[in-house]
């Protein structure tokens, strides 16, 4: 009976330990910055908690600043909402502690800023109008976002960048060196591959390529009710730089992020 006893007292002591580890606070301060400039955002945002309570957060639209009271060692999920920023749900844990202190944590959130490009991502399956599964993927996500954007207007930007590239020119023929009037052979090199050079494609052949995209992405977004008047689908006809197989083929450019009839106000 002595040694169960003794048991249960270690056992009640890593109890009442464990929760007053859990009971402790911290203050979780950092700042939100914009993913592509750096620059800080001021935005709403929420700390929720698996019991359904949530914790409304405003950081400073000056300096993107904020900071909360919030439990140690507890899981949150942390909500970023507005109609200038693309919904955004980021899970965290803040760090045990047995009594009151700091921690400074940094979010990153998309701004959504007329013209700017948001997602960049390789749509097709390569030389195909085949939309493949990392973009319905993505897609499927974004969509959910747009539940909540209500106002965003998106612009897709279609090319065949993965499949048509300008073709690299040759290297030039090493220069033979000249002394006293004579041509002096320079140091054999090592022999090369030959390097077959790719024929630059016709602007046919781009243009039926690319047309094909743009029709199977419209077919795909206009079976999505929720995108009713929301998207606009164009074709980019120019030549990638360089040969890249994951190449970028569809952009996401903001057209429209707020609500058009307040900004007029």
């Amino acid at each position: 009976m002595k040694g169960i006893s003794k048991l249960l007292l270690i056992l009640l002591f890593f109890i009442i330990n464990a929760s007053f580890l859990n009971s402790a606070q911290i203050l979780l301060h950092g700042k939100i910055i914009d993913e592509t400039t750096g620059e800080p955002v001021g935005t709403s945002f929420e700390f929720r908690l698996p019991t359904g309570e949530k914790i409304p957060v405003i950081s400073n639209a000056k300096d993107g600043s904020y900071q909360q009271i919030l439990n140690s060692g507890t899981n949150y999920e942390v909500v970023f909402y507005n109609d200038t920023i693309l919904r955004q749900i980021e899970n965290i844990k803040t760090i045990e502690a047995d009594k009151y202190t700091e921690e400074y944590k940094e979010f990153k959130v998309k701004k959504l800023v007329k013209g700017r490009i948001i997602y960049r991502i390789s749509a097709f399956s390569r030389a195909s109008s085949n939309l493949n599964s990392s973009f319905t993927s993505l897609f499927s996500d974004f969509e959910e976002k747009l539940k909540f954007n209500r106002f965003l207007k998106i612009e897709y930007m279609v090319n065949a960048h993965d499949t048509y590239f300008k073709p690299a020119p040759p290297p030039p023929p090493p220069p033979e060196e000249v002394q006293k009037g004579k041509k002096k052979k320079t140091k054999e090199q090592p022999k090369q591959d030959i390097i077959q050079q790719m024929p630059e494609p016709s602007a046919e052949e781009i243009r039926a390529l690319v047309d094909a995209r743009v029709a199977s992405l419209n077919s795909f977004l206009q079976s999505k009710p929720r995108l009713k008047n929301r998207f606009i689908v164009s074709g980019d006809y120019s030549l990638a730089p360089s040969e890249n197989p994951s190449a970028p083929t569809v952009l996401f450019k903001v057209l429209e992020a707020t609500n058009p009839l307040k900004d007029k106000k």
